[in-house]
């Protein structure tokens, strides 16, 4: 298995006992990156904004040298396509894995990884040992651990610093990639404990679909309600999780049955979970900022548009007034909330993690911003200004599917000094590694005392 710019080998058992994989040669591989990056080019209103031109033409030549080593499986070719657009830092800029991954049925290695900056970590899990929560892993069947996580990080790249592995859709991907990669029989890790020794761990495959049965993951076949909500009497403080800015229907729903119910009870603390909020639709956060303000309020104070025969055809209307090829900058028209009834007028608590990201992140700058409440957790991993409007694109031979932003957006009270950092809580709370053997959520602790709860 070689990390680097090169795809790791796929394991030889894996494919003889598939059906026979779908291949490319290398003229058809040449041809799918040379599409890819004129899109790039097309599209993205700044691709060089995290990486030099120098630096991706580099990339660029490794990437093709590496078809040139005959005919491929398409699963390997992912894997290097995928690599070229995660040079770019962009979470909204990406190749998606074969569409036949999505109903993979066979076993995988059920682990939950964190990328720690230098370290590589599991957490809880129902087929780890418990006594192994939270163990630093310092090889994969051999193989140096951070070396192997940071190279499948890059698959899937974002604008955050040290990314984390355990972020919603990445998990099956990543259980994926390992299944290819190391077969479907056992993983052996070499870990260090929680008392700072070193032991050897197997790990065992089970199928996909024991492995997602009762899980509490975004990953999971069973579709979960993008809102939750509940009560706490005895403190008047309601307690609501936003997994994500989606699902139009179901998220408008539980938001004002949350609201009701907070209104009936008079509440007196409001605390607004986005830890692990990939993001989502914008206007959804504009309506969840219509229930806590009746302030006026900017979402972007700039954008940045690229206009592309692509976004004519994906876009259509009024796309046609503006020249192909035109980067234009306009700034967002203040939103003024409508009037009403259920406004929460309480104190208003949210939570925030590295893995907050895209409109989550929007929304959680806009609270501080506005000073509408308190923030608290750790910087969020997506930055202030960003990259996103996702226009979709298909390489013409692996018929391998992606996304590409076209639009740049600094959200309001972003400046010069925090454009490429996240938003930082008011008050700095982060996991510690203890947290994980207990199982304990020392963020929500601690605005659990400022609203009185016991």
């Amino acid at each position: 298995m070689s990390i680097g710019c090169t795809a790791p080998e796929v394991s030889k058992q894996i494919l003889s006992q598939a059906s026979p994989p779908e291949t490319l040669s290398p003229v058809q591989m040449k041809e799918d990156i040379d599409f890819l990056v004129k899109t790039l080019k097309e599209v993205h209103p700044n691709m060089y904004a995290y990486m030099s031109r120098e630096d991706f033409e580099s990339a660029l030549s490794k990437t093709m040298q590496a078809c040139e080593d005959g005919n491929m499986p398409v699963e390997i070719f992912y894997r290097h396509a995928a690599w070229l657009a995660g040079q770019l830092k962009n979470g909204h800029t990406k190749v998606y894995p074969p569409k036949r991954w999505h109903d993979y049925i066979g076993k995988v290695f059920p682990l939950f990884w964190k990328l720690d900056e230098d370290k590589v970590r599991l957490y809880k899990g129902p087929y780890l040992d418990k006594r192994h929560w939270g163990a630093t892993v310092l090889t994969i069947n051999g193989k140096p651990a951070l070396e192997v996580m940071r190279y499948y990080s890059s698959l899937w790249a974002r604008e955050v610093r040290g990314y984390n592995l355990d972020i919603g859709y990445m998990v099956k991907y990543l259980w994926r990639s390992m299944a290819l990669d190391f077969g479907e029989n056992e993983l052996e890790l070499e870990i260090k404990n929680r008392n700072g020794q070193v032991e050897r761990v197997v790990v065992k495959a089970v199928s996909i679909r024991d492995a997602f049965k009762g899980q509490k993951t975004t990953t999971s076949p069973v579709k979960r309600s993008p809102v939750t909500y509940s009560y706490r009497d005895d403190c008047q403080t309601g307690l609501m999780k936003i997994r994500s800015f989606g699902d139009a229907a179901k998220f408008r729903e539980e938001i004002r049955t949350a609201f009701s119910d907070l209104k009936a009870k008079s509440a007196k603390n409001l605390i607004i979970d986005v830890r692990g909020c990939p993001g989502g639709n914008t206007l959804f956060s504009d309506e969840l900022l219509g229930y806590l303000t009746d302030k006026e309020f900017t979402k972007w104070q700039k954008q940045k548009f690229r206009y592309s025969k692509m976004y004519q055809q994906q876009r259509g209307k009024h796309a046609f007034l503006v020249s192909t090829g035109s980067v234009r900058t306009v700034r967002s028209k203040p939103i003024k909330p409508a009037a009403n009834p259920l406004r929460f007028k309480g104190d208003l608590y949210v939570l925030i993690d590295r893995r907050t990201g895209s409109t989550a992140v929007d929304f959680a700058g806009l609270v501080k911003y506005y000073k509408l409440g308190m923030l608290i957790g750790q910087e969020t991993g997506d930055t202030m200004a960003s990259y996103g409007d996702m226009l979709s694109f298909k390489l013409p031979n692996s018929q391998l599917a992606g996304i590409i932003a076209c639009k740049y957006y600094e959200t309001t009270g972003t400046t010069k000094d925090n454009a490429t950092q996240g938003v930082k809580p008011d008050h700095y709370v982060a996991p510690l590694l203890e947290d994980t053997w207990d199982e304990s959520d020392r963020a929500m602790k601690f605005v659990h005392e400022l609203c009185s709860c016991d």
